[in-house]
């Protein structure tokens, strides 16, 4: 795989957010300018005019404010004087055929942007400095090239077109026989839109708002929130407010922002598809969103928050557990759903009352649980690489809920599926029946496994190296070393005791972090989800005895908009299988409200309760004592007329080579690499295996040295090239 090879940006193929309905004189006039920075704009007075992107044109079609001096950096300004629109470099003018030792771009950092889905131009110019001493134009032609083609190209003139359809950080780079130069370009994309219509006094006394809201509360997305690329449309919601009300909707980060003057009758404000995706495509870090309300005669403050957005999408598929009433019958399914599929997958439906307490290998292969209409119910394995048409094995079938198991309940398997520990925590009777590392496609004891002791609630590492459980007559959480070579395990030892919490002692549902330093738990005062209070946790594996909330997923003092109602009903975690945009990723299920969507009590049956999955994002490498959570969104596309539990992520079962995938971690060789035509195009790329060069973000590594972007961050996690967090 070479190194050089340019990557696709899968938001090439974005179409431009919904068309806007603006009233041409009612739009406030929006400016924005290159901002070339004082040692540039000192030698380059040039390129504000519209048509090489200085600023983005008023609504109006009028020009820049009056009296503003169009020389100054970032101030708007714009000129028609032919001087201006050249650079000027004083008597300092290179010779022909004088020595080039060193050469510039200009302008130098560039700020470019593209407004309403149009595409926009900005010019950059080669400076040279020559042997004599002067500085000068370069008396000949580089070779011009610009990093992320999805956002734009430059040509052989040094014009850079944005296509405005993605914005994000843009390297332009010019070439003169040895010697280079590289500039910094931000594209921005701006939409302005007013399907309401409202006046330019209406308009400005919503941009200008200070007074907060006296009635109205902000109930969803959290403020603080981590969103990953490729997730979902997040629906702004609040409560309270008139149906006649007008609203001013402004998201803005330094490459996007979107001005919308809207009507919201229902308390809820949508994105379009393409527009989310937008916004989240062209943001890296923190992004603020405002939302003020007209209610006809003031205008106030609903929300002025911050939220980030991850450097890539999340690598990996939730499988989870629904249950329906059919008639009076309650009804369990497993279900998987991809974050950012508009609705889940009906994977597994065999109309039995239980089809649950399934766990997913976190390579994708293999998947165990317990199917039947209980009591009885029988274990199985599905290969979930050959497809899931039947179970590959079935067997350990108990007759009442006292006498037998539920044998693979809530099991333990391996990261590849190879071994499976029984759990024999009894949150319905009795679980677990035999001790020791089985094999899921037979249900033999694999000997020399090392493992001699009942365990509650196990769980391998995405990575196969480490073992977390439940001890079962002391509820302390502790680990043991996994080798999947030889399946087996030891180093047994103690992570957390129980005690160290009076308040919530029962330790359950350990996962563990992609690269096995972290594990999260449930804490509460007794077993399971139901009618019990529930909080997640997280213990170093390298200090045992330190333990810290996740608070800002739990919400702990979060201001909902539902108040206490929604705090404490957080419940079986799982993290991703790989890091992805430069955190872990952690699903688990809540009752808490979702916004003004999903409401109602917490422990009802389906259709009047409230139980739903959710995400948040976990720092890669968190600090001593300090929350490496984020506060939680909600995974679009699942059924909110149903109890959602047990999400449990995994990796989609891997394609071969010559299958079409977005990253390595879709490929069972690792490697997401070439394109079916060779590479002449971007239609898109394919499984393959590693050609040379660097591992692309996403792609197979043993170490960070094999990343192509190792120094810009990169790390390598679970054999994975991970992306580092955004620059905040």
């Amino acid at each position: 795989m070479s190194s050089t090879r340019p990557r696709t940006h899968r938001a090439s193929a974005r179409v431009p957010l919904l068309d806007p309905n603006p009233s041409p004189s009612s739009v406030r006039v929006v400016r924005v300018a290159v901002a070339l920075g004082v040692a540039a704009a000192a030698a380059w007075t040039g390129g504000c005019g519209s048509s090489t992107g200085g600023y983005a044109p008023s609504m109006d079609g009028g020009s820049p404010d009056a009296g503003v001096d169009a020389t100054t950096p970032g101030d708007g300004g714009g000129s028609s004087d032919a001087s201006e629109e050249t650079p000027s470099f004083g008597n300092d003018t290179g010779t022909a055929g004088s020595d080039v030792k060193a050469i510039t771009i200009m302008p130098n950092p560039a700020t470019l942007v593209a407004q309403d889905g149009t595409s926009a131009t900005i010019q950059f110019q080669v400076v040279a400095q020559y042997a004599n001493g002067t500085t000068g134009p370069l008396n000949g032609a580089p070779n011009w090239s610009a990093s992320a083609p999805a956002i734009g190209h430059i040509d052989a003139t040094g014009t850079f077109t944005a296509k405005g359809n993605l914005g994000g950080a843009v390297a332009v780079t010019a070439a003169y026989g040895s010697l280079t130069a590289t500039a910094p370009l931000s594209v921005s994309l701006l939409y302005v839109e007013n399907p309401a219509h409202l006046s330019t006094a209406v308009q400005s006394s919503l941009q200008g708002a200070t007074t907060p809201d006296p009635t109205v509360k902000w109930a969803y997305p959290y403020d603080g929130t981590t969103f990953p690329r490729g997730i979902n449309e997040s629906t702004l919601m609040w409560i309270g407010g008139a149906v006649t009300d007008d609203y001013y909707v402004h998201v803005k980060s330094p490459t996007f922002e979107l001005q919308s003057f809207a009507t919201a009758p229902i308390q809820q404000w949508d994105f379009t598809t393409s527009g989310w995706a937008q916004f989240l495509d062209s943001t890296s870090g923190t992004a603020e969103i405002q939302v003020a309300r007209w209610d006809g005669t003031q205008a106030t403050t609903i929300v002025d928050e911050h939220v980030s957005v991850a450097n890539g999408s999340i690598r990996g598929t939730v499988y989870y557990a629904a249950y329906y009433l059919n008639g009076a019958t309650e009804i369990g399914k497993v279900l998987r759903i991809k974050p950012g599929a508009t609705s889940y997958d009906d994977f597994l439906d065999a109309g039995t009352t239980c089809t649950s307490c399934h766990t997913v290998s976190a390579n994708g292969s293999t998947m165990v649980l317990n199917w039947g209409n209980w009591p009885p119910e029988t274990s199985q394995t599905w290969d979930l690489q050959s497809g899931n048409a039947q179970p590959v094995f079935s067997g350990f079938v108990n007759g009442n809920a006292d006498a037998g198991a539920s044998e693979w309940a809530v099991a333990a398997l391996s990261a590849n599926g190879a071994a499976l520990i029984e759990n024999f925590a009894p949150l319905r009777g009795p679980i677990g029946a035999q001790t020791g590392a089985l094999d899921p496609f037979d249900g033999g004891v694999l000997a020399g496994s090392g493992i001699t002791q009942p365990m509650w609630m196990p769980a391998f590492s995405p990575d196969d190296r480490l073992i977390a459980y439940v001890e079962p007559t002391t509820s302390d959480l502790r680990a043991m070393d996994w080798d999947p070579a030889s399946q087996s395990a030891s180093n047994d030892r103690l992570v957390v005791a129980s005690a160290s919490n009076s308040a919530a002692p029962q330790i359950q549902y350990p996962t563990i972090s992609p690269d096995h330093m972290w594990i999260v738990y449930q804490r509460g005062p007794a077993l399971g989800s139901l009618g019990v209070p529930g909080d997640l946790y997280v213990a170093s594996v390298t200090n045992p005895g330190a333990e810290i909330q996740l608070a800002a997923l739990d919400g702990a003092s979060y201001p909902f908009a539902a108040g206490s109602r929604d705090r404490d009903l957080d419940y079986e975690p799982t993290f991703a299988p790989v890091a992805a945009g430069g955190y872990f990723w952690l699903a688990f299920h809540s009752r808490r409200t979702y916004g003004t969507k999903v409401t109602g009590p917490p422990y009802l049956q389906p259709g009047a309760g409230v139980k739903q999955l959710w995400v948040a994002a976990f720092d890669q490498a968190p600090a001593a004592g300090v929350d490496p959570s984020h506060p939680a969104f909600y995974l679009g596309g699942q059924s909110t007329s149903a109890l959602n539990t047990r999400g449990y992520f995994a990796l989609a079962p891997c394609a071969p080579d010559g299958q079409s995938c977005q990253t390595g971690t879709d490929c069972c060789g690792g490697y997401c690499d070439g394109v079916p035509d060779g590479g002449t195009s971007d239609g898109g790329l394919v499984c393959g295996q590693a050609s040379g060069g660097c591992s692309q973000d996403g792609d197979k590594c043993t170490k960070a040295a094999d990343c192509c972007n190792v120094a810009t961050g990169t790390v390598c996690i679970n054999d994975v090239c991970s992306e580092p967090p955004p620059s905040q």
